[in-house]
């Protein structure tokens, strides 16, 4: 993760300085645009990993194979009806909507054409990437992620040295390696898991279920779509591609940071998910509590460091800065933060299949932030005001969320908030309280860039685990890290 962390960083320094701010701006708001399809994806995804997961709790192989080929079923259609929308009335947005030059118009039809078919093949891969995670096989995400992130990395490389048609080769670059992913995830699982056979049947049933489940689930994917490439899209109908450019380098950072907490989630979601399936409520809180926790700390720790730092980080980072990278990067980080505390209730949610009230309503707090977006930009506001609305309706989401949660399984407010909010608050506090003072006595330079950068991580790091965990996981964590280093030791010798 920390590997695929900083080669993403460094890619996104190479794309930016390859095809320029104009450039990259117009990538970012059309590939953030065919995105906005992925909320299909994404919760599609999340409804076949709940029911594969929940059916190996249970222990019943045969119907995790019906669950499987079912999803392919369900898959196919959406494959259909969204190249549909897409080519029509999403082709139509894409040439008269956008504010981009006349003479960029060719460019952007391929990059939107392009994207397209990278995401309808992550579409299909949808239930092969469920299963890997239902089987908790998460060395396989780590290997292939090396794969795809050592390739995309080799593509900016290859980019800086092609002389024109920058952009359109670029998108065809990052087709050709998307499609070669999903193969290589199908792959691995017709070989590991015997459900990925396919047979080309499916249970009426279980494909009622999963498209209701993924309905709900779909209203809370979209707003979150919503509001962050529905809010792209507002920024290049205001201001143009430039502070495009500036939310792709944000969100890049976002994404890399985030890849270290999501990847985490992703191998905890499962336990939590089949200790509900067998009632084990106990085993369901211990681990959604210190899941909720170490999410946090896992983003805070690197956060801290950028936020306080942010810009000699950039000017160290990127050769030319947009405008507003700096403000959106750090608003965009503490909204994220805020709502990974969320991301082990929300697994609780989903364990539970009762999900219609919970996404109706914190779906609908979350839907506030394009119009109220949209709403400060007429009015003339600066554009890092729709980070400061999104920061404002994360908090009111999380508030909802417990209050939602509580009405469906016995969660023990007080105990949430003794047991995570406490140890997450006295952490950020003294964090701040410590750092920020100690930031004038440090030059801008490298150098300084460089020591502060390290001061923030051990600091935080040191609060994190003396303050921030219990003395029952600073003993495992202390047990595991001399087991790996005595293991080490032993193999040098």
């Amino acid at each position: 993760m920390i590997l695929i962390m900083l080669v993403t960083l460094y890619t996104s320094r190479v794309i930016l300085a390859a095809l320029g701010v104009d450039d990259y701006g117009i990538y970012t708001v059309v590939a953030g645009f065919v995105s906005l399809f992925t909320v299909i994806s994404g919760s599609l995804s999340a409804g076949i990993s709940r029911f594969i997961t929940f059916e190996l709790g249970k222990e019943s192989e045969n119907k995790c194979q019906e669950v499987f080929n079912t999803s392919v079923v369900v898959q196919v259609v959406l494959f259909i009806s969204i190249l549909l929308i897409a080519e029509t009335i999403g082709l139509w947005f894409i040439n008269n909507k956008l504010n981009v030059s006349q003479a960029s118009l060719t460019a952007v039809n391929w990059v939107y054409q392009l994207s397209l078919i990278t995401f309808l093949f992550n579409l299909l891969s949808v239930p092969y990437n469920a299963t890997i995670i239902a089987h908790e096989r998460m060395s396989a995400f780590a290997y292939i992620s090396i794969i795809e992130v050592t390739l995309k990395l080799l593509i900016a490389f290859s980019i800086a040295h092609i002389s024109s048609n920058r952009l359109i080769i670029y998108a065809l670059c990052l087709m050709l390696v998307s499609v070669a992913i999903r193969f290589l995830y199908a792959f691995y699982c017709n070989r590991h898991f015997e459900e990925c056979k396919l047979t080309f049947s499916y249970n009426r049933g279980i494909f009622k279920q999963i498209l209701a489940f993924s309905g709900w689930n779909f209203f809370g994917a979209a707003s979150a779509s919503l509001r962050d490439q529905g809010v792209n899209v507002l920024f290049n109908l205001f201001f143009g591609s430039v502070v495009n450019a500036a939310k792709g380098v944000s969100e890049q950072v976002n994404n890399a940071l985030n890849s270290l907490v999501q990847n985490f989630v992703v191998a905890l979601n499962p336990q939590i998910i089949k200790s509900y399936a067998i009632n084990d409520m106990d085993t369901v809180f211990s681990l959604a509590f210190r899941g909720a926790r170490f999410s946090y700390y896992i983003m805070f720790i690197p956060s801290i460091a950028i936020i306080l730092n942010i810009n000699p980080i950039l000017s160290f980072w990127l050769k030319d800065v947009p405008d507003f990278t700096a403000i959106f990067i750090q608003l965009l980080i503490i909204r994220v933060l805020i709502d990974n505390i969320s991301n082990t209730l929300i697994t609780i949610m989903l364990a539970s299949g009762k999900i219609k009230q919970y996404q109706i309503i914190v779906g609908g707090m979350q839907l506030m932030n394009f119009p109220l977006s949209y709403l400060a930009l007429k009015l003339g506001a600066p554009p890092q005001s729709a980070f400061y609305i999104a920061i404002v309706v994360a908090i009111m989401c999380f508030i909802l969320r417990l209050i939602m949660l509580k009405q469906i399984v016995p969660i023990n407010i007080k105990s949430f908030f003794s047991n995570v909010m406490s140890r997450i608050f006295l952490v950020t506090m003294l964090s701040c309280v410590i750092l920020i003072p100690v930031k004038p006595f440090i030059s801008d330079s490298t150098l300084g860039m460089f020591l502060y950068v390290t001061i923030c991580l051990l600091i935080s790091t040191l609060l994190a685990f003396y303050l921030g965990c219990s003395q029952y996981e600073r003993t495992k964590i202390t047990n595991k890290v001399m087991q790996v280093l005595q293991s080490k030791l032993i193999l040098h010798k």
